[in-house]
């Protein structure tokens, strides 16, 4: 398949490929729009200055961008993992649908008359994943195993378990994990499991999968965390295997200090957003040998425009 590079922010043309058919334009034109990227992730680190500086000291002195440690000490990230269970875990036991969607109508005091329309916003959110992968030509491995990052309260999840022959949905909360298996209980779905994310080896444990999807779910973690479960499910998937995730990568002024985030800790309750800058995603892509085959805006955070989400269609080489 010839790549192409398209949208507001590149190079007009590097290539070509078949135009997209009617239905997935249809469900396109209903999502967000935005530049669409495909291609290997070194290919496109001509124009990344463009669309956001490198994350570094320099950078934190000019003021834009994120600005983290991605990587920190073993304890330290173990501090978070805890730390971000438990701020996850209090919300899955007070407002588990709503800490979800953060939608009125999906309070804890009206979700016993909304439960239905709730669980239906997962389909548009596959149809997502489906039409990425039709716009690339791209085939989902529907006979194998689907690994779900930040499944929650199963949103989601058997919507992914209708095209694919199995799903894991995997969280770091207790109390939304329990409401899934509920869920799947109830509608006796069989080739679905949940997986409790309360360990760093958690995930490390698990067998390779051929694909994995995730969306409004890395944007809810501290960046290193978000930074080590996304390297983990890069390292995971098979060679040819196929992902599908979300994060926003720019946001003005925003920086992220490990010692003051734990010693500072924001309100329960509270809903926390962070992110990635691009670099750090395209350099995890590249260091686990994944090609980029799209990469387009997202519109969850809303109109915000500090902030910007993007969501990205990758497929691991084969060698």
């Amino acid at each position: 398949m010839q790549m192409i590079l398209t949208g507001r922010s590149g190079p007009d043309f590097l290539g070509s490929r078949v135009p997209e058919s009617s239905h997935v334009t249809k469900t396109c034109n209903k999502s967000a729009g935005g530049p669409i990227v495909a291609g290997r992730a070194a290919a496109v680190r001509s124009w990344l200055g463009s669309l956001r500086p490198l994350s570094s000291k320099s950078n934190a002195a000019r003021g834009n961008g994120y600005r983290f440690e991605p990587e920190v000490a073993h304890p330290l990230l173990m501090r978070l993992l805890a730390h971000a269970e438990e701020r996850r875990d209090y919300l899955g036991r007070t407002e588990p649908y709503w800490s979800m969607l953060t939608a009125r109508e999906f309070r804890s005091d009206t979700i016993a008359s909304t439960k239905d329309a709730f669980y239906a916003t997962g389909a548009p959110d596959v149809a997502l994943f489906q039409a990425a992968a039709e716009r690339c030509g791209v085939l989902l491995p529907w006979y194998g195993t689907c690994f779900e990052l930040g499944c929650g309260v199963g949103r989601i999840t058997p919507w992914l378990s209708e095209i694919f022959d199995h799903v894991i949905g995997a969280d770091i909360s207790p109390s939304h994990l329990a409401l899934a298996d509920q869920l799947i209980r109830q509608r006796r779905y069989g080739n679905i499991h949940l997986h409790l994310l309360n360990r760093l080896d958690a995930l490390e444990a698990l067998p390779p999968f051929e694909s994995f999807f995730s969306l409004i779910a890395l944007q809810h973690q501290p960046p290193p965390l978000m930074y080590w479960f996304l390297r983990a499910m890069l390292e995971k998937l098979k060679p040819g295997g196929i992902g599908f995730f979300q994060l926003p990568v720019f946001a003005r002024d925003d920086a992220f200090v490990v010692s003051d985030y734990l010693e500072n800790p924001r309100p329960h309750g509270e809903i926390e957003v962070h992110g990635l800058a691009l670099a750090t995603v395209f350099a995890l892509l590249e260091s686990a040998g994944c090609d980029l085959l799209e990469m387009r805006e997202h519109d969850c955070l809303g109109p915000y425009p500090d902030w910007l989400s993007k969501t990205f269609l990758i497929r691991k080489a084969w060698y």
